[in-house]
């Protein structure tokens, strides 16, 4: 995930450019960010903005581009998302519990198969979650992070999850950080969700 260095930092490199992002900026922003996997999703979607003759099917894969561009506010300080984030992770009542974190470009199986979605469910659907390449089989199908309950099959699978339940040990976790959905912008609709 973002960190504030790399923000301050990525700030400055934008600052110094004195112009509106541009598609190589942005690029340059998400590459300091996201790990090797994401990095190949990444490199789809700059293929198919490449390859594709449709003005629409572009525009849909460059408003990808500059979604995941834009800043963690769980992560920025200051920020009201930030401090209500500080305030939930600081009680009393979570007190013992593991942050858990979760790529943002995620398969179609973590996201909807794992928690019984049914295969006609609207989730799953372009017009309402952001693929990046939907196939059949669903652990190929590749979309940015629709719910932040993905990070069950992140943390059982890689984070040692799997080996507390094994033991019965209690597993508490929370998890936050951008969540995206197709949807039309106006004064209270956005494509990304804290």
């Amino acid at each position: 995930m973002l960190d504030k260095s790399v923000y301050m930092e990525n700030k400055e490199y934008i600052k110094s450019k004195k112009r509106n992002l541009k598609e190589q900026d942005l690029l340059y922003l998400l590459n300091n960010k996201f790990n090797m996997q994401e990095k190949q999703y990444l490199q789809t979607i700059q293929e198919k903005i490449k390859n594709s003759t449709n003005e629409s099917e572009k525009a849909y894969y460059k408003r990808m581009i500059t979604l995941l561009a834009e800043p963690n506010l769980t992560e920025i300080e200051p920020h009201p998302v930030k401090d209500i984030v500080d305030k939930i992770v600081n009680s009393d009542y979570y007190k013992g519990f593991k942050i858990v974190k979760s790529p943002e470009i995620v398969n179609e199986y973590a996201t909807f198969d794992l928690f019984f979605f049914p295969k006609n469910h609207v989730a799953r659907r372009p017009s309402d979650s952001f693929f990046i390449e939907k196939k059949e089989d669903t652990k190929n199908s590749i979309l940015l992070r629709p719910h932040t309950t993905v990070i069950w099959y992140y943390y059982l699978l890689e984070q040692g999850g799997k080996e507390k339940l094994e033991k019965n040990w209690d597993v508490k976790v929370l998890s936050y950080g951008k969540v995206y959905r197709v949807d039309n912008l106006d004064k209270t609709h956005h494509q990304v969700f804290h």
